[in-house]
């Protein structure tokens, strides 16, 4: 049976375009880590940034964006996850 790891892997294979770096290609970090069971080493980076206290300090910042029809505001978080596609 396959640890969770190793199922996002295959779901990362199906969704991932020709392009795309897989996680299980990855080449690894300068120091040694044993892998994990439950994530990917790339859900771990993200893990790592998103929880670091710099990061947070990013969480009441806000910038304004005017527009004729409306006034758009976002955090710089939700500015970085709309610059990721993620919105």
């Amino acid at each position: 049976m396959l640890c969770p790891r190793e199922k996002r892997e295959a779901a990362e294979a199906l969704l991932i375009g020709p392009h795309g770096l897989l996680s299980a290609q990855s080449t690894g970090r300068p120091t040694p880590e044993a892998p994990c069971e439950m994530r990917t080493c790339f859900q771990r980076d993200v893990d790592r940034i998103t929880h670091s206290k710099s990061f947070r300090r990013l969480k009441h910042k806000t910038q304004v964006f005017l527009r004729l029809i409306q006034l758009l505001r976002r955090s710089k978080i939700s500015l970085c996850d709309h610059a990721d596609g993620r919105l």
